[in-house]
């Protein structure tokens, strides 16, 4: 993460993640091996999950801009890849998720916030076609 002004009146916040994780499989002993319950994490291995050696990666990055002290602007990207490698029976596959997001927001008084958010999702699954929602948000935010 990074802030700072970019003159005296304007600043600049800029913020990025990454994130990735596998089932450890039984005691640890990697990704595909036989799973317990006992063991496995959120994305797999166990019987109640989608399967063994599944994967998660995920990375984000966005902006925000301040013109003037009480409004500014926002911009962001994300990335989710869930990959599946067997589920007992055969190979599954990998899906991702792709999110562009926009923002305007602008403080009408000392702690309350008046949000506009616009977010496009792509969802691409491991077999099929890919899907895109959007939607946009209007929110008055009480900061407290």
């Amino acid at each position: 993460q990074m802030q700072g002004d970019l003159n005296d009146d304007m600043s600049l916040g800029i913020y990025a993640d990454y994130a990735s994780v596998a089932d450890k499989g039984a005691a640890g002993a990697g990704a595909g091996a036989t799973a317990t319950a006992a063991t496995s994490n959120f994305y797999g291995g166990a019987a109640a999950k989608a399967g063994v050696g599944n994967k998660f990666d995920a990375f984000s990055i966005r902006a925000e801009l301040k013109p003037v002290h009480n409004m500014g602007v926002g911009a962001g990207f994300a990335h989710q890849k869930t990959t599946a490698s067997t589920n007992g029976v055969a190979a599954i596959g990998s899906s991702k998720v792709d999110t562009f997001q926009v923002a305007a927001f602008y403080q009408v008084y000392q702690n309350f916030e008046l949000n506009l958010i616009y977010n496009s999702a792509k969802t691409t699954p491991a077999a099929g076609t890919s899907t895109t929602a959007k939607t946009a948000t209007l929110e008055f935010e009480a900061l407290l």
